[in-house]
Order: structure tokens, then C-alpha cells, then sequence
């Protein structure tokens, strides 16, 4: 279990050069729900918003790639405000290595809950001002769980999830009915420890075992869906298909900020829609 939080920071367990002192530090750090914080409500000061969700580790050391996220959007693109909306900090994690946020799929629920009236909220404040979520690894599933409790009457521009921790046979459907441009979900079959091994073993935040949408992509066909798979190319952007580099700048400049100013009719190409029927 320790092994799975570390490859979630980005760290090897096989790399034995690794001090246990600071093994030790990670892992106590990882624990401490004092030192994490609330969510603010969804605020933005710019034309375009951008509410992104971290993983499981939330606070601290799990929601250093959001934060570099964060502030490359709103500093790349002037007419876009961003923030990371710790969902891991509403309820106190009980875990050390926290994979109860992973586990607990009533508490997960409930989350999503207070998630979904935020956004009802500011949809309400800012009639016709383009909102999007952004959600990685298990933030997906939240992500999803908030916009199927949203009114009939309120859309968001898109949903789009990176390395996400839901099953492949999740129902989207719901999720999709709430916005315009659809889900953008983008997967590696190289994330193998994380959203195959992992989710196989521990469970899908819906609670299903075996691999995850990061991992495989959703099994299912819809002209709002699209999907983007890890290719060896991508490495030159910083991306080496594993967990941990699915946030990397020149990643996120290529393939997901272009999303935050495309229409319905210019999708970007390499974001595949439905595939052909079988």
C-alpha cells in the first residue's frame, strides 16, 4: 500500500538509494489531516474558469501537480481563471496512505454532494460564463459523481479527465447530459502499477475491481466522448505514459489547455470522438 501512495508521488519504491528517513517523512506528512484545508467555493476573476481536482493525496504533497497546473493556466492563458478544489479535505482522511479516498465510496458520495452545489451556485452567479472541470486519477470520480446530481438546468462547457480512477464500463451518461462540449478523457496503457494493478487489487472509486478509464479509456461510444491515448511521442513533451507525468507542462500546453477555448465544431483533431461500431 505504501508502494502504491509513493508511485503516486512520483516516487519508485524499487529505487532503494531512498533514504528511510525520508520515506518516513513522506509518508507521516501524507497523514496529517490538520494540515489540510477546505476547499474555497468556486471564484473566478476571468472570462473562462477552470475548477481542477487532485487525486487521492490531496493535500499536501498529492496536489503539487494541480497547483503547477493552476498557475501555468491562468499565466498561459490571460482570458482563463483556474483552482484546485481538494475534495480529500471536506472529510479527514483516516488512512496513512489515505486510500480510503479511494475506499470510501459513501463518504466519496457525499463529497461530490457539496461539489455539485457549489457549482449550482456560481452557474447561478455567472449565467453563460464557460465553467469546466479538470480531474486527475481519482478525482474523476468525483468529478463525475457531482455533475449526476446537478439540475436538469445546469451545463458546464466540459468535463475532462486525465489518468482517471473510474471503471471503463462507468455510465457517463448522466455526467455528459451537463455539458456542452462533452468528456475529454485521456489514458495511458502504460499507467499499469496505479489504474491497473492498483485499482484491480484496491478497487475503481464506483468500487469496481479491475482496470481504470487512465488506463484502458472508456468502453463505450458517444459523439460527446472523447478520448486520447499515451503514445511514445509524448515523451518529448515531459510525459512518459506513467502516473505521475500525465500533468507535465508541455503535455498539459499541447493537449489540455487548447480545450479551454474550443468549440463544438473544433475539437481538437487528436481528441477522438466515438469510435466505429464494431
Amino acid at each position: 500500500m505504501n508502494n502504491l501512495l509513493l508511485r503516486a508521488a512520483g516516487l519508485s519504491p524499487r529505487k532503494r538509494s531512498m533514504s528511510r528517513p525520508l520515506i518516513a517523512c513522506i509518508l507521516f506528512t501524507a497523514a496529517l489531516p490538520s494540515c489540510v484545508v477546505p476547499p474555497k467555493p468556486i471564484e473566478n476573476t476571468r472570462q473562462r474558469h477552470v475548477v481542477i481536482l487532485p487525486g487521492i493525496g490531496g493535500s499536501p504533497i498529492g496536489i503539487a501537480d494541480t497547483q503547477a497546473l493552476r498557475s501555468q493556466i491562468e499565466r498561459e492563458m490571460p482570458e482563463v481563471s483556474a483552482q484546485v478544489w481538494d475534495w480529500t479535505a471536506l472529510e479527514p482522511t483516516i488512512g496513512i496512505t489515505k486510500i480510503d479516498n479511494l475506499t470510501d465510496y459513501a463518504r466519496n458520495r457525499r463529497r461530490a454532494s457539496l461539489l455539485a452545489r457549489d457549482i449550482e451556485t456560481w452557474t447561478w452567479q455567472h449565467p453563460g460564463s464557460p465553467l469546466y472541470l479538470l480531474a486527475l486519477s481519482g478525482g474523476a470520480g468525483i468529478a463525475l459523481f457531482a455533475c449526476e446530481e446537478l439540475p436538469p438546468d445546469v451545463t458546464l462547457e466540459g468535463i475532462i479527465l486525465v489518468s482517471g480512477g473510474v471503471s471503463i464500463t462507468y455510465d457517463i451518461t448522466h455526467a455528459l447530459a451537463h455539458t456542452k462540449l462533452g468528456i475529454f478523457n485521456y489514458y495511458s496503457h502504460k499507467d499499469v502499477h496505479v489504474l491497473r494493478n492498483g485499482t484491480t487489487r484496491h478497487g475503481t472509486m464506483d468500487r469496481v475491481k479491475g482496470p481504470a478509464i487512465g488506463y484502458a479509456g472508456f468502453d463505450a461510444d458517444h459523439p460527446k466522448l472523447f478520448q486520447l491515448a499515451w503514445e511514445p511521442a509524448m515523451r518529448q513533451l515531459g510525459n512518459w505514459g506513467g502516473h505521475s507525468t500525465s500533468l507535465r507542462p508541455a503535455f498539459a500546453r499541447r493537449y489540455l489547455l487548447p480545450l479551454f477555448h474550443a468549440e463544438t465544431s473544433a475539437i481538437p483533431p487528436e481528441w477522438h470522438g466515438a469510435r466505429e461500431p464494431k
